[in-house]
């Protein structure tokens, strides 16, 4: 055997032992010296596929991605709940042979979902027998990797109202000052708590394939309206961000990041305090997506950009044109929400400013960038509402503003993600110019036929061989 299966072979034993140790349910650790018994973590995998997978659309990113098992988990038994007592299994360390990271990324997946669903805490794990060596080799550093990226950076939570009241939002421009003032007068009552996950990006699956069901894709020749949450149904809406978030929301220009912070002033605080408790409040670090998703916060008015000369906005609000306004222009744009409505957000920076033809890697970039913050969004649902909960990404032409995004590349890039990400729906907001989106879904038809499963090195050449190029920025 040569020193390279070895190796794999070492990487894949590792993986389960540390999953074992750390995630599994309460049993006796001891089984983990025989490799016989580690074994039956494969069945484990096929016991719920062939069982709940079936009856639930909702845990398994093998079956939402279509990424084909391995040959050896299909081969397998189901054995029932005492697993890890049959002395007869076979075949883990072979499973994990020559897997590549990505798919190792999308085993660990589906192992935290299912801890997750089924409430298992590491609190509770009974701790590994003295006997059994876990070196600190850089095959468990992979390993703690690969199941570090199916966790956040950090999660926090908020009581909105003390939120408010210890970091008030700082306010540099007279018009926003106005809007504040309409939405959250002095003695308002915030309610609600906020949620708050910086997630790491996820490396990309193996291969994309797409059906003809899910997810649905939804076109609105409008802006964002952000619908009310249900049980059945957790909407999420795009915050087109800069790296530091929520940077310039004081200042007077009012484009897509403004204008939400601006509706929903608790994203002003929010910043402040994430600062001010050393979370790093970065959607990109280090050239590394790292997108932050916010549930809960209250949207406490709306105000209107569009062109409306009767009530002195004869160039609409949007960008620059807010803080040109008169104060009384901005008060009749401005409708408030009584009672508030709650909004969950998600905040990822789209590269900027580039210029000619796209380059493989930026494409790459763009599309783990919406894949780890679509991802996020789906394990955010479930962890705070219901593992049946489904997921809907409101977006638009995110990074085709100030940025110069192509607006043909990068409505095509969200789908495609979407296709791997688990989401349900993707409702794109096209302001009133559908013409990229629409080129974007034709093409999308070509490149990722219905039920093909396409290697994602062959994707990502056919999608820069169309050859894309950067637009200009319009200034806001």
């Amino acid at each position: 055997m040569c020193s390279h299966t070895k190796a794999r072979r070492h990487e894949g034993k590792n993986l389960i032992v540390y999953l074992l140790r750390d995630f599994a349910p309460s049993c006796e650790i001891s089984f983990l010296t025989n490799t016989n018994t580690v074994n039956g973590l494969v069945n484990l995998l096929m016991t719920l596929n062939e069982t709940e997978l079936t009856q639930s659309t909702q845990i398994c990113p093998f079956h939402h991605a279509r990424l084909p098992l391995p040959s050896g988990l299909r081969a397998m038994p189901a054995l029932g709940p005492s697993w890890w007592n049959n002395p007869n299994m076979s075949g883990l360390i072979n499973t994990f042979h020559g897997r590549s990271f990505r798919w190792l990324n999308q085993f660990v997946s589906y192992f935290m979902e299912w801890r997750t669903k089924h409430s298992i805490s590491t609190a509770s794990t009974p701790q590994v027998n003295a006997g059994v060596r876990h070196p600190n080799t850089p095959s468990q550093k992979l390993v703690k990797s690969i199941v570090a990226m199916n966790d956040p950076i950090y999660r926090r939570e908020f009581d909105a109202h003390k939120l408010m009241a210890a970091y008030p939002p700082r306010l540099n421009n007279h018009n926003k000052q106005v809007v504040f003032e309409m939405s959250s007068p002095r003695g308002a009552n915030h309610s609600g708590k906020i949620s708050v996950a910086r997630w790491r990006q996820m490396p990309l699956p193996d291969a994309f394939s797409r059906n003809t069901t899910c997810p649905k894709f939804e076109l609105r020749e409008d802006y964002f309206t952000y619908d009310s949450n249900t049980h059945e149904r957790c909407d999420w809406y795009l915050n087109f961000a800069h790296y530091d978030l929520f940077c310039a929301y004081g200042g007077p220009l009012f484009a897509q990041d403004e204008m939400q912070v601006t509706e929903h002033p608790a994203l002003g605080s929010l910043r402040h305090a994430l600062l001010d408790s050393g979370d790093d409040p970065l959607t990109v670090e280090n050239g590394v997506a790292t997108p932050i998703l916010i549930m809960g916060v209250e949207r406490r008015c709306v105000v209107a950009t569009d062109i409306n000369r009767d009530e002195g906005r004869p160039y609409g609000l949007y960008g620059n044109h807010f803080s040109r306004a008169s104060e009384q222009a901005i008060r009749q744009a401005t409708r408030i929400l009584n009672p508030p409505t709650t909004s969950n957000i998600i905040a990822m920076e789209a590269p900027a400013c580039g210029n000619g033809r796209y380059t493989r890697e930026q494409i790459e970039y763009v599309l783990s960038t919406t894949f780890t913050g679509f991802r996020a969004a789906v394990y955010e649902s479930r962890r705070n509402v219901s593992q049946q909960v489904q997921t809907a990404i409101h977006t638009g032409y995110w990074g085709c503003g100030a940025y110069g995004g192509n607006r043909e590349l990068m409505p095509l890039l969200q789908m495609i993600a979407a296709c791997c990400s688990d989401i349900d729906v993707l409702i794109f907001h096209t302001g009133g110019d559908s013409r990229g989106y629409a080129q974007s879904v034709k093409t999308f038809a070509e490149i990722l036929p219905t039920d093909v499963n396409m290697n994602t090195s062959d994707l990502l050449a056919r999608i820069e061989g169309i050859g894309y190029t950067w637009g200009v920025s319009d200034g806001n």
